[in-house]
């Protein structure tokens, strides 16, 4: 079974046949979480009878809680937040649910010290992390192919299901939204007026960082010329509001900002015909 492994460590003693259950730790962000889910998939396609663990921050929760691979998730207060606004006791919580079970194999796709420290809290007796990880790399069994300039992050993930013997020639990522959110979004388009035959455009002109950033007289052009093809809408969270206002009115879009949680949003974008933003997740 080839593998990177970290120096000093070595070769991997691991039977496939013997593995039952296993913890993903990719905790944030929305677009990374995202394409981290056809690990979940490839593992359960190989292994259907494995049982399937998520830690993820619980504001993510609803990427995965339909996920039809994951058995079970485990959720955590936001750790990008400093100590005074880290809810301490969400904290031990998700510590000792993570430790109520027993796992053969922990995955770490975060790649910081907060996922390798989770890792290890895990007591799972093999701990993968990627070849390239700094942090806390100490804290890991094995280091499989991570980063390269040419290699697709989603094939990064999947290093990971290689290493433990699973197929992934077939890329799933198995994103579903709940049926509760989607009833919602559709009665948000039945007051809106949006025809339920129309096509739907989604865009979201929010990007995580500067550089990634459009102008917002550019959208406005985008979307007025995709009005040809269908009904847009401008999505968004709610301190976009003015920016997104100012993108959609000139273009006679519909504005959404602020109105979709994220289930929400997971179900509009299942009804749109196209989806485009500056950053790998919605915001």
């Amino acid at each position: 079974m080839p593998s990177h492994l970290i120096p000093g460590r070595g070769a991997p003693v691991f039977d496939p046949a013997r593995l039952r259950s296993v913890l993903i730790i990719k905790m944030s962000s929305i677009g990374d979480v995202v394409h981290a889910m056809p690990v979940a998939s490839a593992l359960r396609r190989s292994y259907p009878k494995l049982r399937i663990t998520w830690l993820i921050e619980d504001w993510l929760a609803p990427l995965l809680k339909q996920h039809r691979a994951i058995d079970r998730l485990i959720t955590l207060p936001a750790l990008r937040l400093g100590l005074r606004d880290l809810r301490l006791s969400g904290l031990r919580e998700a510590i000792r649910e993570l430790r109520s079970e027993r796992y053969d194999v922990a995955i770490d796709l975060h790649g910081l010290l907060k996922s390798s420290a989770m890792s290890l809290l895990s007591r799972a007796p093999i701990r993968i992390g990627t070849d390239y990880q700094r942090e806390g790399a100490h804290l890991f069994s094995y280091g499989v192919p991570g980063y390269s300039p040419t290699s697709d992050v989603v094939e990064e993930y999947l290093s990971s299901a290689r290493f433990l013997g699973a197929r992934t020639d077939q890329v799933q990522f198995d994103l579903r939204p709940e049926a509760k959110a989607l009833a919602s979004v559709r009665e948000k388009l039945a007051q809106r007026a949006v025809p339920a035959y129309a096509p739907l455009i989604v865009i979201n002109p929010a990007a995580s960082v500067p550089w990634k950033d459009w102008a917002a007289e550019r959208w406005t052009v985008l979307a007025g010329a995709l009005a040809e093809n269908g009904r847009v809408i401008v999505s968004g969270i709610g301190r976009h509001r003015e920016r997104n206002a100012a993108i959609a009115r000139p273009a006679g879009a519909l504005d959404f900002t602020g109105e979709t949680s994220l289930a929400e949003l997971i179900a509009l974008l299942s009804l749109a015909a196209l989806h485009i933003a500056p950053d790998t997740g919605s915001a």
